[in-house]
């Protein structure tokens, strides 16, 4: 006789039939109904109201949610990998040298050459700062 399968997606209620409740009868069954969806991630509402990922190793906690019934999943598409984060980095006009700003900075702040030196390693954006103030006083 089969069960019923319904499937949420961008908040439409698919519905379909099952027949065997096996794990990969329910993917199919996915693919069949949603066939726009990839790779789809399903997920089902646990007895504590929790959204729980549905896979292999969960599909017989899936199969005691739902002894009678409708079978309910959530399906949504894999989130999109995040960019890995560009280091923040300040290069200098391409008009002044590294080591003729350091020059001006070493005059007109009256710091020493390796305190520079450290500072331009560590803290780019303040010698940033540093060399538009004086560029402002010229």
């Amino acid at each position: 006789a089969g069960r019923v399968l319904k499937i949420t997606y961008q908040g439409e209620v698919h519905r379909t039939r099952v027949e065997n409740l096996t794990y990969a009868e329910i993917i199919e069954a996915v693919k069949r109904v949603l066939p726009s969806l990839a790779s789809p991630v399903l997920r089902y509402k646990d007895e504590d109201g929790d959204h729980c990922l549905l896979s292999d190793a969960t599909f017989p906690d899936f199969q005691g949610m739902f002894s009678e019934g409708p079978l309910r999943l959530i399906a949504s598409t894999p989130a999109a990998p995040r960019p890995a984060e560009q280091p923040k980095s300040f290069a200098p006009p391409p008009r002044m040298p590294m080591l003729e700003i350091m020059g001006l900075l070493h005059k007109a702040q009256g710091m020493p050459v390796k305190v520079l030196t450290e500072l331009w390693a560590t803290h780019a954006d303040r010698v940033a700062e540093l060399v538009a103030a004086h560029e402002a006083q010229l």
